[in-house]
């Protein structure tokens, strides 16, 4: 059975999370009341979002999205949850149209793979989220936005990919966004994509007590099995 640990309440609660020698975080015990898929209410979630990128004369730029939390705004990306039959990306191509506020014209060059995180929901549900990531393509380099301030969406910028990898504030998403920016880099230097692909962990120190009550779900989890967690996305728990 594998048991998704709600890793930055159980730290604070005193438990100790400590890497073995094969590379897995492992504990000696956790309180029920930090394990996500025992507590009433819990559900998987799917989700889709996209980085999307213009090649300008100056080199790619990213956009990204500000968005208001409970106590601060922080630069995302654009995403959220599939409505019914639809994929992934035409999930991720939706959510950054909505959430710009623009027909912005997209195309999906490749997935970025999974990230997967657990946070709570305003009504303190317990979710597992899996997020498809897409890196997306586009002709034009629109500046005015028209960001759906009912999620909470304050500002949509472009920036160049060194200040994206800076700015991104989310836990989980820090990992791939940097990778996606040295490819970018790379490949405006002439060097050519290093593909990123794959499923990635959410980074396991991320805290579900930062969720914005409407905006989309950004609080990061570990998964452990037994004693044994999967490997962490980069980061401690």
């Amino acid at each position: 059975m594998v048991l998704y640990i709600d890793v930055s309440r159980a730290r604070r609660a005193g438990c100790r999370f400590s890497r073995n020698g094969q590379g897995l975080w492992q504990v000696d015990g956790v309180p029920f009341r930090h394990i996500l898929n025992l507590c009433d209410g819990f559900a998987h979630q799917a989700s889709a979002g996209g980085i999307p990128v213009y090649d300008g004369p100056d080199g790619p730029e990213l956009l990204l999205i500000r968005v208001m939390r409970r106590h601060n705004a922080t630069w995302e990306v654009a995403k959220g949850k599939l409505e019914p039959g639809e994929t992934p990306p035409e999930a991720a191509i939706r959510e950054v149209q909505e959430e710009i506020g623009r027909k912005l014209s997209l195309e999906i060059e490749r997935g970025l793979g999974a990230i997967r995180y657990g946070f709570f929901t305003p009504d303190g549900s317990p979710r597992l989220k899996t997020l498809h990531m897409y890196l997306m393509r586009t002709p034009e380099r629109v500046v005015e936005f028209a960001p759906a301030e009912g999620e909470s969406i304050v500002e949509a910028a472009w920036f160049t990919p060194q200040e994206a990898s800076r700015v991104t504030a989310h836990r989980s998403l820090r990992p791939l966004m940097k990778r996606v920016c040295q490819e970018l880099v790379a490949e405006a230097r002439g060097g050519g994509p290093s593909r990123v692909a794959g499923d990635a962990e959410g980074d396991a120190e991320g805290d579900a007590e930062n969720e914005s009550p409407t905006s989309e779900d950004r609080a990061p989890d570990a998964h452990l099995s037994s004693k044994a967690a999967r490997p962490a996305a980069e980061d401690t728990p």
